[in-house]
């Protein structure tokens, strides 16, 4: 007793050919195209962010701002920012130099007993 095959009744249809691909990831091919189509109308972009900053939406102003002062890290300018970060204004702070009296240094912060 042999096992028979059942014949299939769907008709294979002729294989399309894949689309080539540009070599390389895909994500950094999305780029170089972005990239291609912001260059041809980086002008236009320019002036809708900025139009779109004084209608008052505050994330076209700050993208813009961050893009002209990635511009000027990129020619080696330095770049002020408005406010320092905490840690900047803690280093820059004196180091404090106190010397300890004795009825500060049992309790830390001032002797109980009556001098």
């Amino acid at each position: 007793m042999g096992v028979k095959k059942k014949k299939s009744l769907a008709v294979d249809a002729p294989r399309e050919k894949k689309a080539k691909y540009a070599k390389g990831y895909g994500i950094d091919v999305l780029r170089k195209a972005v990239d291609k189509e912001i260059r041809k109308e980086v002008k236009e972009l320019a002036e809708a962010l900025i139009q779109n900053f004084k209608e008052g939406h505050v994330a076209s102003g700050k993208l813009a701002c961050a893009l002209a002062e990635e511009q000027k890290l990129l020619r080696g300018e330095t770049v002020r920012k408005a406010h320092p970060s905490l840690a900047s204004q803690w280093a820059n702070e004196p180091e404090w130099k106190d010397t300890p009296d004795e009825g500060s240094a049992e309790t830390g912060c001032g002797g109980v007993e009556p001098e």
